[in-house]
């Protein structure tokens, strides 16, 4: 279970409580925003999406990704990656 989190991260309450729900959407967004080193409890997470915007080679966007997914315990079953949409299938493992 995660906590749900807003448009601007800012998590969302209900009654007082946090919300709280199984957010693959959301971990994936994450993961794919976050830098390495954002992270206190894991420097290493994170593809660093940004860095990756004028590339005109995708392949290692494409690789970090799958290597980041993975190493959160998520199983990629497909990328692709055209005229700057990206798309993600992805379950957790």
């Amino acid at each position: 279970m995660d906590f749900v989190l807003d448009n601007d991260y800012i998590p969302e309450t209900e009654n007082g409580d946090f919300v709280c729900k199984d957010e693959l959407q959301q971990q994936q967004r994450l993961l794919l925003a976050s830098v390495k080193g954002e992270w206190k409890e894991n420097p290493l997470a994170g593809c660093g999406i940004i860095n990756y915007v004028n590339e005109e080679n995708p392949q290692a966007m494409i690789m970090e990704i799958k290597r980041q997914f993975k190493a959160d315990g998520l199983n990629v079953l497909m990328i692709t990656y055209n005229d700057s949409e990206l798309r993600i299938d992805a379950e957790r493992s």
